[in-house]
């Protein structure tokens, strides 16, 4: 029994537990044993052994409720890595699965809401910035921007059209008002003028008619009737809403002569700006 005692103490100081004991020695007395180990310390390896062996089963049970890997290695003070390899065969139900990426989806929201909030504060700050920039307008200044606004937007004469008129659309307020600015500054007066609104038939367009009469600074009643694009199924519409209040379609009465007028300002516009990008190679237009 001397010898059984002596081995079950190298035993317990190797950092075996009671039950390996047992096994090592043949005997099914926890009682025997203890005796025998009776005044020997535990190996302290044998307590994290038991707290890992402790930890591993309640790693499970978390896991099985559904909790994550971090929150179940934050709530025992364990590893991440250590909860993955305990719990990797456990299979969470599609609920659990859902629960699990609701938090990471709502972060997901959160993180874009507040990107697009700089997204458009640092927008905002640049557009004023180069707003400031332009300052007041000299007569000169107008004239060349109403100029290069109607060759990119208005409607040209053409070969097989020679006598087309003076003839505006955007949908765009500030491109409309800058608009009729630059043909007051040439002389075109409002009784020189017929506007229409051009809208999809079914947005609203007592709306539509109010709103560009305030752009224009026109009666309602100024307005020709309105020309209206059938719905389309098969299209997809994003102007659609409150917001959306088609078109300003601006004619000039007999306006021939000054459609050609602005071809040639166009042109003579154009070479200058060919010129001084000549004069310097490095100057960037």
């Amino acid at each position: 029994m001397e010898e059984a005692g002596e081995r079950a103490r190298e035993l317990r100081r190797a950092g075996k537990t009671i039950e390996e004991i047992k096994q090592e020695l043949g005997t099914r007395s926890s009682r025997k044993v203890a005796e025998w180990l009776r005044g020997e310390p535990p190996n302290p390896s044998i307590r994290r052994r038991k707290a890992k062996v402790g930890a591993r089963e309640e790693a499970r049970r978390l896991r099985v409720d559904g909790l994550s890997y971090n929150a179940i290695a934050a709530t025992l003070g364990v590893a991440k890595s250590s909860v993955s390899v305990w719990c990797q065969d456990i299979v969470l139900s599609e609920e659990q699965k859902a629960a699990l990426m609701l938090p990471v989806e709502q972060a997901q929201r959160k993180r874009g809401a507040t990107a697009r909030a700089a997204r458009i504060r640092r927008t905002q700050l640049l557009q004023e910035a180069a707003a400031a920039e332009i300052g007041e307008l000299a007569d000169r200044e107008l004239f060349l921007i109403g100029v290069t606004l109607y060759w990119a937007e208005g409607s040209k004469q053409k070969p097989w059209s020679p006598s087309g008129g003076v003839t505006f659309i955007n949908s765009d307020a500030s491109v409309i008002a800058t608009f009729l600015a630059w043909l007051r500054l040439i002389g075109i007066t409002p009784a020189d003028l017929i506007m229409r609104v051009a809208i999809h038939e079914h947005a609203d367009i007592d709306a539509a008619h109010a709103f560009w009469a305030e752009v224009a600074q026109v009666p309602v009643d100024e307005f020709r009737r309105p020309t209206l694009k059938r719905h389309n199924p098969k299209t997809v519409r994003r102007n659609t809403g409150e917001m959306y209040v088609g078109c300003l379609v601006v004619e000039v009465r007999r306006s021939t002569d000054l459609n050609r007028r602005i071809a040639g300002w166009w042109a003579g516009l154009a070479a200058a700006a060919g010129r001084y990008a000549g004069d310097d190679p490095s100057r960037v237009v």
